[in-house]
C-alpha cells in the first residue's frame, strides 16, 4: 500500500518505508558467574549478547550486548527451596 489516507491527508510511502523481506538467523548467548566473597555474600557478573543476522538484507541486522555486575545474599534454605525453620511436627494417631 503506497498511499495512506488519514482524514483529508494523503501520505505517499517510499520504497524504503515499505515492508522488507530478509532471511537470517536469531541468536542468544550468555554466561554468568558467582564468586563467594565471605559467608553468604556473593559477587555476581554476567554478560549476554543477542541479535538477528540477515545475510541478504544486512541493513536490518540487530545486535544487543548486556553486562551485569551485582551483589547477592544467599542462604541455604532459599537456594535449595527449603525452609530450615519449617520442620514437620509429629502427629499423634488416636487409637480406636
Amino acid at each position: 500500500m503506497r498511499e495512506l489516507v488519514v482524514g483529508e491527508a494523503t501520505f505517499i510511502r517510499s520504497d524504503d518505508s515499505l515492508p522488507q523481506e530478509a532471511h537470517g538467523i536469531r541468536y542468544n548467548v550468555g554466561a554468568a558467574k558467582e564468586k563467594n566473597i565471605m559467608g553468604n555474600h556473593y559477587a555476581y557478573t554476567s554478560i549476554d549478547t543477542e541479535g538477528v543476522n540477515y545475510w541478504d538484507n544486512s541493513d536490518y541486522s540487530e545486535l544487543t550486548l548486556q553486562a551485569n555486575l551485582g551483589y547477592r545474599h544467599k542462604k541455604y534454605r532459599t537456594v535449595m527451596g527449603r525452609c530450615s525453620n519449617c520442620r514437620a511436627k509429629p502427629t499423634r494417631r488416636k487409637s480406636v
